[in-house]
């Protein structure tokens, strides 16, 4: 049928296990970037919780860590920026993302990856920077 090949579909969602620890770091830098509140609720459904909710506490945001991956994020080239910005801060559709940074949806998936394994580089589980800067 008609010469078009099937996509397999992306899981953005996806992270590596050796890259985990990086997601930990990059969702609290998140959480720290939107003011400790995560993402914003739709209005009318703040108080809104489902029957099964069970209250936990959440996390508290490690702010001295995410100052650290904030500096070290600075310092990744604008391609690598603007693909983890769109994954933890502002996840709008893909496909735009994509297209402005000139690459194929798949693309941006991989250069967020990429993004991960440069600050897995420069960073420690607890956020400290391992690479001095020659301007830090």
């Amino acid at each position: 049928m008609g010469g078009r090949l099937k996509r397999e579909p992306i899981d953005f969602h996806y992270i590596p296990a050796e890259l985990r620890w990086v997601d930990e770091l990059l969702v609290n830098w998140a959480r720290w970037q939107h003011g400790g509140l995560g993402l914003s609720t739709s209005p009318g459904f703040e108080l809104y919780r489902p029957d099964n909710y069970e209250r936990t506490p959440r996390k508290a945001i490690d702010v001295l860590s995410a100052m650290r991956v904030q500096e070290s994020i600075k310092r990744l080239d604008e391609r690598h920026r603007k693909a983890l910005q769109w994954s933890y801060i502002q996840p709008t559709n893909p496909v735009r993302r994509a297209r402005e940074l000139k690459v194929s949806t798949r693309g941006l998936h991989e250069l967020v990856i990429e993004a991960m394994r440069i600050l897995a580089g420069v960073l420690t589980p607890e956020g400290e920077c391992v690479v001095k800067y020659a301007n830090a």
